[in-house]
């Protein structure tokens, strides 16, 4: 569920502002809204620093080796900081320097070993030499007063020295003559891959002081939310106030605190022009979706509903369409087992659960339709449990009974929400259209004649569109909204639920790749021992390509008939902001 809020204020006397901010942060439970830009020399100070430390530990992050590296405290992170960034700037200097090296040596390699300065000095000499890019074709073709010697070959070019008593002025590629000739710059890229070695050795001993910094680094973001909602807060002569959300349940610990220190707060209902920021209190398992949510960077907003639960199931079902494999399945499951057994305890189980509900999906699909790396593989031993899902056309009906499932969900719930208004008798004419769609998808897509109630879905559904969707006092206003919601949407009905062809679709191209890889590579096939052992590693690797592809798939499709179809019938935007109130990270 979306946990309410409340708008609070809190009114303090202006000396006291500093400490009021403070025992907030203590509290951790007010999102603050700034009143004001919060600024001041203090906040570009912090700022400055996170910066610093934020270039520290990304430094260290690239170029050390953080395993079994024990970590120390840092007794003065401003010196440790500066000497990390100054190692890494010669670090990043040098590195450039050996890309410029590296590209000086290609170009003059085809032309091998000389002195650039000797060949300057011939030029004041009145001896012109320079080196040519020639296609072959064009070496017989050249002017007779110049000498011309080919170094080397590169396909159809010519790498050729062409000497002349003038400027040759050829119209071919040529090098400009660089500082110094192939040897030097062979030394100069080795004297600076050691230098880089030593610099490299140099972060790796300063890699066990990560910790410290990452302390560091969350004392300061402490210290900027503090100064940030301290200097945020609206003035008026000797008073001071901080403005924010709070959950409707900490009200009450937030006037305690106000109790306590002298302070006076207001808590109010949100007006309709605010935004109060989203916060989800869910059990346990349906929390396991906000890894989803993270990863897309969305939430609902503060007035819209919590679709966890539902995203959640359906997700999970149309992963297991779209993978559609047991083999890949359990190869999902043993990989997430593995990862969770190596670094689960270093971070939220949450991604780890969801993957195994997941892959649990797609193996039992696999199990109901026989496919276990494809089904041509070991379809003499693999059968399908549900055999009636091998069939396209089953199939393509069960994604539109799939399909009108889902938006008719989105479109109850949204009537419940607009219940008790007028309002509530419009989701019913959407949801008339909704099922006059599917019955009309079946008739045009597999010839099933439409049921005679189907008539009266198309005449109820608008009738209620039009008199319901916008009311107004006034009639012909409320008719002519009714009728631009309906012109607008009623194409996109079908267009959505026509949409969920995509989970039949996407599932057997991902089975007929497999089924291709298996004919095409199969061991058991090849002439002997050697091709065989090359054909399963290729069976393999395609093998994986595919279950890529397929994990493509569903971040495409799988997420799309979520976030877009289901939830734009159910009216979210997806416009909220995260509840982050202000409180203390460092630990």
């Amino acid at each position: 569920m979306i946990v309410p809020m409340k708008r609070v204020f809190v009114l303090t006397q202006a000396k006291d502002a500093a400490k009021a901010v403070e025992t907030l942060r203590d509290l951790g439970i007010v999102h603050v809204e700034h009143e004001r830009l919060p600024a001041g020399a203090d906040l570009d100070k912090t700022r400055d620093e996170l910066d610093l430390l934020e270039e520290a530990i990304s430094t260290i992050r690239n170029y050390s080796d953080l395993k079994k590296v024990p970590m120390i405290n840092v007794a003065d992170w401003r010196r440790t900081t500066g000497e990390i960034l100054g190692v890494g700037d010669s670090l990043e200097n040098l590195t450039l320097k050996d890309r410029h090296w590296q590209a000086l040596i290609e170009q003059l390699e085809p032309w091998g070993e000389f002195d650039p300065q000797e060949l300057q000095g011939l030029s004041q000499a009145g001896i012109y030499v320079r080196l040519y890019e020639i296609p072959a074709s064009e070496m017989g073709k050249l002017p007779l007063d110049v000498i011309v010697q080919a170094v080397s070959r590169k396909k159809d070019i010519m790498y050729a020295v062409v000497v002349s008593r003038s400027e040759p002025g050829l119209s071919f590629p040529h090098l400009v003559l660089p500082e110094v000739g192939l040897a030097e710059a062979r030394k100069r890229k080795e004297a600076g891959l050691k230098k880089i070695s030593e610099f490299k050795a140099q972060l790796q001993e300063y890699s066990n002081a990560l910790e410290g910094l990452l302390r560091e680094q969350r004392k300061k973001l402490d210290e900027l939310h503090f100064q940030e909602a301290l200097t945020g807060m609206g003035r008026a002569e000797n008073l001071a106030f901080l403005k924010g959300f709070c959950p409707i349940d900490a009200v009450a610990r937030l006037e305690d605190a106000a109790t306590k220190h002298k302070w006076a707060v207001l808590a109010e209902d949100p007006a309709d022009e605010d935004r109060p920021p989203t916060l989800l209190r869910q059990p346990s398992w349906v929390r396991l979706v906000n890894p989803i949510f993270d990863f897309m960077n969305i939430i609902p907003g503060y007035r819209e509903a919590d679709v966890s639960l539902c995203f959640l199931l359906f997700f999970s079902v149309f992963f297991g369409i779209l993978i559609g494999d047991a083999g890949y399945g359990l190869i999902f499951l043993l990989a997430t087992m593995w990862a969770k057994k190596k670094i689960g305890n270093k971070v939220d189980p949450a991604p780890f659960q969801l993957m195994m509900i997941l892959s649990g999906c797609t193996i039992i699909w696999g199990i109901l339709t026989g496919t276990f790396f494809g089904q041509a593989l070991f379809g003499k031993v693999v059968r399908p449990l549900l055999p009636w899902l091998r069939n396209d056309i089953n199939m393509q009906q069960l994604c539109f009974v799939i399909g009108v499932t889902h938006l008719t969900i989105a479109h109850v719930w949204r009537g419940i929400r607009k219940w008790p208004s007028y309002r509530a008798f419009s989701e019913i004419g959407w949801l008339s259209l909704v099922w006059a769609s599917y019955f009309l998808a079946r008739n045009m897509l597999f010839n099933r004649p439409l049921p005679g109630f189907v008539r009266y879905l198309f005449y109820i559904g608008p009738a209620l569109i039009v008199l319901f969707n916008q009311p107004r006092k006034n009639f012909f206003a409320r008719v002519g909204l009714g009728l631009g919601d309906l012109f607008l949407s009623v194409m996109s009905m079908f267009v959505d639920l026509l949409s969920y062809i995509r989970l039949f679709a996407v599932g057997l191209a991902g089975l007929l790749l497999a089924d291709s890889f298996n004919q095409m590579l199969s061991p058991m096939n090849a002439p002997n021992f050697a091709a065989g052992f090359f054909s399963a590693l290729i069976l393999v690797l395609m093998h994986v390509l595919n279950m890529a592809l397929g994990l493509i798939a569903v971040l495409v499709h799988g997420l799309r008939l979520n976030i877009f179809e289901f939830s734009s019938h159910l009216g979210i935007e997806w416009s909220g902001s995260k509840y982050s109130p202000l409180a203390k990270t460092q630990s």
